[in-house]
């Protein structure tokens, strides 16, 4: 594990009576035939090296669900939605999102 967190993680562990270290479990070899393209990566990660691919997508996952929220809250501003929404209905939109922010 590298990064600014593997000696608290690592006390962490250490603490709990947890093993500090990834599993390294045998690697599987799977035999290429010629009509495959590409080998099957993934058997050949390391553990830990899986564990930060999942973590970064789902912080990808996280971070796109925020961000659709924020286009659904918003998405009256649009050019197209400006284009065809009278004032009264900008209005009340405005003052729905007001209320959502007071939440």
């Amino acid at each position: 594990m590298t990064g600014k967190y593997k000696g608290e993680v690592q006390n962490l562990a250490e603490g709990m009576d947890i093993e500090k270290e990834f599993l390294n479990k045998r690697k599987r070899r799977v035999k290429i035939m010629e009509t495959d393209k590409t080998p099957d990566e993934a058997s050949n990660l390391a553990p830990e090296e899986l564990f930060k691919i999942q973590t970064l997508l789902s912080q990808i996952d996280w971070r796109y669900q925020k961000m659709k929220t924020i286009r659904d809250d918003f998405c009256f501003l649009y050019g197209s939605s400006l284009e065809y929404m009278t004032v009264a209905d900008l209005k009340k939109i405005g003052i729905s999102l007001l209320n959502i922010a007071k939440i």
